[in-house]
């Protein structure tokens, strides 16, 4: 395996009975690597165009895991859900989940700083976002680490395990996550022959709260034809907006049910999936900005934007754009 842009987790033990990772290999066999990367330490898993290298350090008391490939959180997640099983099979095992940091220093590194999870979970759950990597001291998202290697829905499942109901009791935790997700830049590449056999490249970079226009090389020029909205179909995307806002002011409601209302809202206007048409239908309704103006942050506006990422989208821009450093 390639030693950079690796998924790296390590379960530290206080004392570490024999068997753990024989058990591991025997309930993912099928996963083995060409059926022969398998020895009495150790296992390459290969999956889904993404390997996962397990090994026990037996006289560290110490298990390691690094994933490279396409889905790499995927695959550590049946990783460490497998490894959890088998935890819970040893009555009072007492380990560290550890998970390394995402700095820029440890990012790349085979030897990041770790922090253990149980203390990750401890911040989240008194509302401390922020931990300082004791290797580049830079102040790093609580909920970028946990969300970097393990499923939101394993990490649901664990919080339910343990009294916590994060849907109804944790909203901004979630909150905190979404903006933190969207605020990651997408790059997006475009390559084409022209008739003379040159290649040329357009790139840019998107995001919530990050735009460039990308750039044209060897000077081409890229011609495009857009088709506009009509005002009516605008009109009826704030009316929906306004609908949403109207909904999640007055009522509270669960995530359940809020997931439910988004999805009845888009089956009724399938353009609220596009954040290009609701930017615009915000910036034509003057009864909507006012009011998104009006409600800056206000709590409801941000579990609209964190539950339907397009209007997230959209509403980030309307901000970004009325409101100019």
């Amino acid at each position: 395996m390639k030693a950079n842009n690796n998924l790296i987790l390590r379960y530290a033990y206080k004392f570490m009975p024999k068997g753990i990772i024989t058990q591991f290999i025997v309930a993912m066999h099928k996963y083995i690597d060409q059926q022969k990367y398998v020895w009495k330490s150790g296992v390459i898993l290969n999956k889904d165009q993404t390997k996962a290298e397990v090994i026990e350090y037996y006289d560290k008391r110490e298990i390691k895991i690094r994933v490279a490939g396409r889905h790499k959180r995927d695959i550590l997640t049946e990783v460490t859900y497998e490894l959890d099983k088998i935890h819970n099979s040893y009555k009072a095992l007492e380990y560290s989940k550890l998970i390394p940091c995402n700095c820029q220093r440890c990012k790349d590194s085979q030897e990041p700083y770790f922090y253990r999870f149980d203390v990750l979970r401890k911040f989240v759950a008194d509302r401390q976002y922020r931990i300082q990597c004791q290797e580049s001291y830079q102040m790093i998202n609580v909920l970028g680490l946990i969300y970097d290697v393990i499923d939101s829905n394993q990490l649901n499942e664990k919080a339910k395990g343990d009294g916590i109901e994060i849907y109804s009791q944790h909203i901004p935790d979630i909150l905190e996550l979404a903006r933190l997700e969207s605020s990651r830049p997408i790059t997006v590449e475009n390559k084409f022959v022209a008739s003379g056999g040159n290649t040329y490249q357009q790139s840019g970079t998107f995001g919530i709260g990050h735009m460039s226009g990308g750039t044209i090389e060897e000077g081409a020029q890229v011609a495009a034809v857009i088709n506009e909205p009509q005002p009516k179909k605008l009109a009826e995307v704030a009316a929906e907006i306004q609908n949403l806002l109207n909904y999640f002011e007055q009522n509270n409601p669960t995530i359940i049910e809020a997931q439910q209302m988004v999805k009845t809202a888009t089956e009724r206007q399938p353009e609220l999936k596009n954040a290009k048409i609701i930017e615009e239908a915000i910036q034509a309704t003057p009864t909507l900005k006012q009011r998104l103006r009006a409600a800056g942050e206000a709590a409801y506006v941000e579990t609209v934007k964190m539950l339907f990422p397009p209007v997230g989208v959209a509403i980030e821009a309307f901000t970004a754009w009325n409101n100019p450093e």
